[in-house]
């Protein structure tokens, strides 16, 4: 149950109240407060809180964001593959192929609003195998008896000094027992840190001949 005050400009949430809520495309910030959650504002860019929660609808139509668009496109190819895409994918795995296919391309700030860069909690996911990267981008720690396979590395160096060895090390693994690096595909947030583990822990990089080019370009 949500109570608003309007003059106030505040949001209070019950505790058992789970889940994620979006209100209007602009980030909210939620404080405890009493065992509950006071909404106090909107977030700015540099991580502090507005107490005016109605600043961010104060900019007009005309600066509202548009859709992505792109200078080469060919409607009807997309419109080709699209159709393929939703074939492949069915009734199961028709939300995330919207979601990479059309909304991920198209509306870049609304994916952005979920798949935002921040920390984890570094977790087993089963067996041997560990969750070790961030918010926005994931990465992998299997640990086997010859030493530990790491599968992608966050965007770039800082990430990986700062979020995936101190996440490997929350897990009680040693990131100089990394022998081998997996590179899934050639995009940076997944080879960024990949020269930083090679250099500093004597890791070996294994990856597909486009993924090693890009990686080392």
């Amino acid at each position: 149950m949500c109570v608003v005050d309007g003059s106030a400009g505040a949001l209070h949430v019950d505790d058992d109240l789970d889940g994620l809520v979006f209100f209007g495309g602009f980030g909210l910030a939620l404080h405890f407060v009493d065992g509950a959650q006071e909404l106090v504002g909107d977030v700015g860019e540099d991580g502090g809180t507005a107490r005016d929660p109605t600043a961010a609808m104060a900019k007009t139509a005309a600066h509202y964001p548009a859709p992505q668009t792109y200078p080469n496109e060919n409607h009807e190819i997309i419109a080709q593959h699209l159709s393929q895409a939703r074939k492949l994918a069915g009734s199961d795995l028709f939300q995330d192929m919207a979601h990479r296919c059309i909304i991920s391309p198209r509306f870049p700030l609304r994916v952005e609003g979920i798949q935002y860069p921040g920390k984890i909690i570094p977790t087993k996911l089963f067996d041997n195998l560990y969750s070790i990267g961030q918010n926005q981008v994931s990465s992998q720690a299997l640990v086997t008896s010859a030493g530990i396979i790491v599968f992608d590395t966050l965007n770039n160096e800082d990430e990986a000094r700062n979020l995936l060895v101190p996440n490997m090390i929350k897990l009680g693994l040693n990131p100089g027992d990394i022998k081998y690096i997996v590179i899934s595909h050639e995009h940076p947030d997944h080879y960024g840190g990949a020269r930083y583990l090679q250099k500093t822990y004597g890791a070996r990089v294994i990856a597909s001949v486009n993924d090693s080019t890009a990686s080392l370009s």
